[in-house]
């Protein structure tokens, strides 16, 4: 098996040992307030393509989508794009 599989497969799971401190989805959406952003689940059962049934991440000041404008990331691009977007030692 590739190294990198089981973050395909298991993104949750992968984040949550990749980033220790970070281990459950409400801590993820604490942090990403505190950085500005919001996160939103799709509640989709039938995916289409306009919705994939993944994460969409959204700047709180302009409303803009930031990551998964079809709900198509997973956590942890969105825990990658929240390390990059600011000092991730910082909070």
């Amino acid at each position: 098996m590739p190294k990198d599989k089981a973050a395909f497969d298991y993104p949750e799971l992968y984040a949550s040992i990749f980033y220790g401190k970070w281990t459950s989805e409400s801590t993820i959406r604490r942090r990403a307030v505190q950085r500005g952003y919001l996160i939103r689940k799709s509640r989709r059962v039938n995916l289409t393509p306009f919705d994939q049934g993944g994460y969409m991440l959204i700047e709180i000041g302009t409303d803009t989508i930031v990551v998964g404008p079809r709900f198509d990331a997973n956590i942890l691009d969105i825990l990658v794009h929240l390390r990059d977007a600011s000092d991730y030692g910082a909070a």
